[in-house]
């Protein structure tokens, strides 16, 4: 019996269908001689399930008026099966048999009859071929590349393939398992393309239905390093005794946190809480030791949201301690004390933002209320002269930084300004003496709400002056403040700009990025690394900094700015570099997406190849010798406790 759908000649079908049906095969001793023959009696299929068809061809070569092609009779032609009649009628003709793989792994078979004869269906002949399918379980292998606009691969050393940003592609189907090997013959001009466990080559045996692989494509300018630290997110702290420090002893992950660096680059590390708003904060005060990579808890409560102990002002005791808070501000005087200013937590009876000023004094193990109010949410005092009876308002997410005099610089943040109850952004630059104790409101509006005066671009002006914003990044050289970026209601929210406070004439000079009035996205500018000055951070805020032994400023993650959609943003994990003489941005190292897991090499060991992953509110600190660390900080999986360091270069 012959299937309709794949003969040759419609006229041919009922009597050759009757002819073999019936046996016939013969030829006739009154006419031409009529005969068939096939290139082959069989045909064999052999691949992997869910791949695509399988093709080949039988040669036909008769004598007779047609080919048809069907089953025999009885049989049905399977659903796997396809034949395909030939263009032409005249012998020789080729037949094309296809078979499809998407049926489940198996042997299968069937036999099909190749027929001809005269019209009349006397005289027919035939010939059988028997053909078989033989599938095997298949994995199909596909990937995306993250952090470049395309990148070309190869798999198991076949034809380069094109995978495009954020875009899935089929590499290729293998049967289940096999060994795989997905290459990146050809790096991108300064940057690095690996798989997560930082190999530029995955391979391994297939044993799933579907294999997917992630590609990250990293700057890598410069080696970062994977001191220790846990590799996961959400580490619980680990006391130990207090003033001990051991190998186990961990601050566990945190934000935000205040810290500060001493004099011999040991970080030093006060409160925060599971999360950037979190209900549970802490008071508890750590160093960590570069030399020794332990920890030691040095002072505060193991429990949390402990009030503030205030005692009296300006006198130590063993009984103060700060309340338990986060988004606080810290640093560490020439002495080596550990000062502490503000935040969000608890004050002497109550929670709310602060405007409290404290001292730890290591050599005693005491602290001191220096300034500032017990309770919450006080409004500053804003004298036009420097004077013991200044102080800044309650706030939190302010940007501190030490200029090398040793003054303190605070700007900005969420907070009170010199009206009570009214909180929101703020653009007050503050200066601290701690040698006097002495705070001076510098620039600024003492109100919420101001808004950015830019003037021209590279040019100072006394109307100039950035926006109420917080979470913004600093940096302070002597002569002058320097603020970046930050989240502000003007704009999309995160700003790009980069501003310079002349310590001198107290004028600001807008010097890069975009007015966030203007309505442009600040998404920012990747050329490939090391190829152009032209670079410029995207809009975040929560990035944080270091200051090199040759005057360059370094800007690391944050929430910022993505490319891909438009305006979005995400956690980021990229590394800037920026030269004050020149004022041009360079980027280093990491991506120029979100989200990009972390590649850690060897415990120790420094590679291009590493790179921390995307995360804010880490902790960044610089030693003497002008290696710079990070540790920590809030990733999309949660707190992390890992440390970082490299040398710039």
């Amino acid at each position: 019996m012959f299937d309709p759908t794949i003969w040759l000649r419609s006229a041919l079908v009922t009597v050759f269908l009757a002819a073999t049906a019936c046996g016939g095969g013969g030829g006739s001793s009154n006419g031409p001689s009529y005969s068939i023959t096939v290139s082959q009696s069989s045909v064999t299929f052999s691949g992997v399930s869910g791949g695509d068809p399988l093709h080949q061809s039988i040669i036909v070569n008769f004598v007779g008026d047609g080919v048809v092609v069907g089953t025999l009779p009885g049989q049905t032609r399977p659903d796997w099966l396809t034949v395909s009649a030939p263009a032409q009628s005249a012998s020789p003709v080729t037949v094309d048999i296809s078979a499809s793989t998407l049926v489940v792994p198996g042997s299968y078979s069937v036999t099909l009859r190749f027929a001809t004869g005269k019209a009349d269906g006397t005289n027919v002949v035939y010939k059988d071929v028997v053909v078989s399918l033989q599938l095997v379980a298949g994995t199909w292998i596909r990937a995306n590349v993250y952090g470049v606009g395309s990148i070309g691969v190869s798999l198991n050393g076949g034809a380069l393939q094109t995978l495009q940003r954020d875009q899935l592609k089929y590499l290729g189907l293998l049967a289940t398992g096999t060994d795989y090997a997905v290459t990146v013959p050809t790096q991108p001009v300064g940057q690095t393309c690996t798989f997560p466990d930082g190999t530029t080559t995955a391979t391994g045996i297939l044993g799933i239905d579907t294999l997917e692989l992630r590609l990250n494509c990293n700057a890598s300018l410069i080696p970062w390093t994977w001191l220790g630290g846990s590799k996961s997110a959400g580490d619980a702290t680990v006391y130990g005794t207090r003033l001990t420090p051991a190998t186990g002893n961990t601050p566990g992950g945190r934000v935000p946190s205040a810290y500060a660096a001493d004099a011999v680059g040991n970080l030093w590390l006060f409160g925060g809480g599971d999360t950037q708003f979190a209900a549970e904060v802490r008071n508890d005060l750590w160093r960590y030791n570069i030399a020794t990579g332990m920890w030691t808890w040095m002072s505060g409560s193991t429990g949390v949201n402990a009030p503030g102990v205030y005692g009296t002002l300006g006198q130590e005791a063993q009984a103060n301690a700060p309340g338990a808070r986060s988004a606080a501000a810290a640093w560490i005087d020439a002495s080596g004390n550990f000062w502490l200013f503000g935040g969000t937590g608890y004050g002497a009876s109550a929670q709310g933002m602060l405007n409290d000023l404290w001292m730890y004094n290591a050599s005693t193990d005491m602290w001191t209320w220096v300034s500032g109010a017990s309770d919450v949410y006080p409004a500053g005092t804003y004298g036009t002269t420097p004077s013991v009876n200044n102080i800044p308002g309650g706030r939190s997410f302010a940007t501190v930084a030490k200029d090398p005099s040793g003054a303190v610089w605070l700007f900005g943040g969420s907070g009170l300004g010199a009206t009570p109850n009214v909180i929101g952004f703020m653009n007050d630059l503050w200066r601290f003496d701690p040698s006097s104790g002495v705070w001076a409101w510098v620039s600024g509006s003492n109100a919420l709400g101001s808004i950015s005066v830019h003037g021209t671009l590279g040019v100072p002006d006394a109307a100039n002056h950035p926006g109420q914003r917080l979470g913004a990044s600093g940096w302070a050289n002597g002569t002058s403040v320097w603020i970046f970026g930050g989240s502000s209601p003007e704009g999309i929210g995160l700003l790009n700009e980069m501003w310079r406070f002349d310590i001198q004439t107290g004028v600001w000079t807008w010097m890069q990025g975009i007015d966030p009035t203007n309505g442009q996205v600040p998404v920012g500018v990747y050329n490939a690394p090391g190829t152009t000055n032209d670079d410029v951070p995207s809009g975040r805020d929560f990035a944080s900094t270091w200051t090199d032994k040759s005057g360059n400023f370094w800007l690391f993650g944050g929430n910022a700015v993505t490319e891909n959609p438009l305006a979005a943003s995400g956690y980021v994990n990229d590394l800037w570099k920026y030269t004050p003489a020149s004022n041009s941005w360079y980027w280093i190292s990491g991506s120029n997406g979100s989200n990009f897991p972390a590649i850690y090499g060897t415990p120790g060991i420094p590679s291009n190849t590493n790179v921390p992953s995307h995360r804010k509110m880490e902790a960044t600190w610089a030693d003497p010798s002008g290696t710079l660390w990070l540790w920590g900080g809030a990733s999309s999986a949660g707190n992390l406790s890992d440390v970082w360091s490299f040398v710039p270069q």
